[in-house]
């Protein structure tokens, strides 16, 4: 599917080849394998739903709004899954000590057991699917990644020519 040439970022001729296409397509199916390996898993959860275990698995107790991507602005769909988290006893909503108009969101005992047994599979799904790359390799495809999206977030302006 893939060109072994070196990509060419004025080459138009093929969408298949441009290296932001190539970036949504792998993201697009990194995607739909996480939502493979949760519904194989039978865990009725969306990959956005991990997500969101998994923030609150890094720092439980988030306000809401810390849970979304500022940048997608996904906060309606946020609430939705929250909500549907909350539905089947996997995180609470407590009200903030300090701002009670704020609602945080906490792992319940459950959900942190769930969550603790889901990750292994997740973590190993994606140890096969990039297990052959080199370290070195990786780090570089990162550093590619975290460099262009500075540039977005900075908001390089677009080239006139």
């Amino acid at each position: 599917m893939t060109s072994s040439r070196r990509p060419d970022l004025t080459d138009t001729t093929t969408l298949d080849e441009a290296l932001a296409y190539r970036v949504l397509r792998l993201a697009r199916r990194l995607r739909y394998d996480l939502a493979c390996v949760l519904q194989g898993w039978d865990a009725g959860l969306s990959p956005e739903q991990f997500a969101i275990l998994f923030r609150l698995h890094e720092r439980d107790g988030r306000i809401q709004r810390e849970l979304g991507d500022a940048v997608l602005d996904d906060r309606p769909n946020i609430t939705r899954q929250v909500h549907a988290l909350v539905e089947r006893g996997l995180v609470e909503r407590r009200v903030d000590p300090d701002d009670g108009r704020s609602r945080r969101v906490h792992l319940t005992a459950a959900g942190r057991a769930f969550f603790d047994d889901l990750l292994p599979q997740v973590v190993a799904r994606r140890r096969a699917l990039f297990g052959d790359v080199d370290a070195a390799d990786l780090a570089a495809f990162a550093r590619v990644l975290d460099g262009v999206e500075a540039r977005l977030v900075d908001g390089v302006p677009p080239d006139p020519t």
